[in-house]
């Protein structure tokens, strides 16, 4: 950042990157791509440490966990899925309500939930342990693009654009 250089490119993926995530560490990084995988690197050497598959559409995004252990990835097929980043098996994967397609997902800075929003106006909340839903909000005519948890207070900010 202090010079503007590019270190390093992270080639891998068959389609579009529509997001990125850092390990608190700063060891790791995930991609999420509409190829429908998501993967995890070594920020170091660039190496792919392991890809995770099993989301049936593209993937619109992904969020460490605060302990780099876990990664949660949202999917347009209306599904987040946890994954254990030293082996990219599937932990936990959560189904919203039918006919929601997932745009973003955020894990919360305990770890202990994963919150995820929906171009159909909804925003969910979910525990990482069991998938039960902790809380959830629609927001009529919106598509709610982003969200995110604030590192410090037991809040959550989204953003969204209205639908006409």
């Amino acid at each position: 950042v202090e010079t503007g250089e590019c270190k390093q490119i992270l080639r891998g993926h068959a389609r579009a990157i529509t997001s990125v995530s850092f390990a608190a560490d700063g060891s790791l990084v995930a991609t999420a791509s509409t190829d429908g995988s998501a993967k995890i690197w070594c920020a170091k050497t660039g190496d792919c440490v392991c890809v995770l598959v099993g989301h049936e559409s593209a993937v619109n995004s992904v969020s460490f966990a605060p302990c780099g252990r876990r990664v949660a990835t949202a999917s347009k097929d209306g599904t987040v899925t946890i994954w254990d980043t030293a082996d990219g098996a599937s932990v936990l994967t959560i189904q919203a309500p039918s006919g929601h397609s997932l745009q973003c997902v955020a894990c919360s800075p305990h770890g202990d939930t994963v919150a995820a929003s929906s171009r159909e106006g909804g925003i969910f909340i979910w525990s990482v342990d069991t998938g039960e839903e902790v809380h959830s909000l629609h927001i009529e005519r919106a598509r709610v693009s982003c969200v995110a948890f604030s590192p410090t207070i037991n809040h959550l900010i989204t953003g969204s654009s209205w639908a006409s």
